[in-house]
């Protein structure tokens, strides 16, 4: 394991099909190796039918592929041979630049990233010019991605409107 500060520096090492899921699972378990999931307060918070000890890794996936017009990148979190993906979701809203759509989403009290994320090589590749990505965790609940969901399809029909 390496020491700090590199231990904690995120970005693109190299490249790799699985760049997504390569990223979100070694920047996981180098950081908090020994975290214990079932000590949250998350985990046993919610009888959500899609809720099993913590909110599942595929929930905000799932959740966010479905709306209308957003394009997820990286593989399903249930993709056979794949390790699993953190509760991480990628995307980007056909017609919309991702600054623009995280601005009109940090409004309604949502948070996302918008930019590069450090992978400026894996964004060439894909012919984007930024993305934006949610991100949940432990702490989060189904509900939340859930709001997450209703204020991204009210910004894409703002932003469809007034187009």
């Amino acid at each position: 394991m390496q020491g700090f500060p590199r231990k904690i520096e995120h970005g693109l090492l190299f490249m790799s099909s699985n760049i997504w899921a390569l990223a979100e699972d070694v920047g996981h378990d180098s950081l908090f190796p020994t975290l214990d999931r079932s000590q949250s307060p998350a985990a046993t918070h919610s009888s959500h039918p899609s809720c099993t000890s913590t909110l599942p890794r595929s929930y905000l996936y799932e959740r966010t592929s479905k709306v209308q017009g957003v394009q997820v990148y990286g593989p399903s979190p249930k993709a056979a041979g794949h390790r699993g993906r953190a509760a991480l979701c990628t995307f980007n809203v056909d017609g919309l630049h991702a600054t623009d759509l995280s601005t009109l989403l940090d409004a309604s009290g949502v948070a996302v990233r918008s930019g590069h994320h450090c992978t400026q090589p894996v964004h060439r590749h894909l012919g984007v010019t930024a993305s934006a990505r949610a991100s949940a965790y432990i702490y989060n609940t189904p509900e939340e991605v859930d709001a997450f969901i209703e204020a991204l399809e009210d910004t894409i029909k703002f932003f469809r409107e007034i187009a």
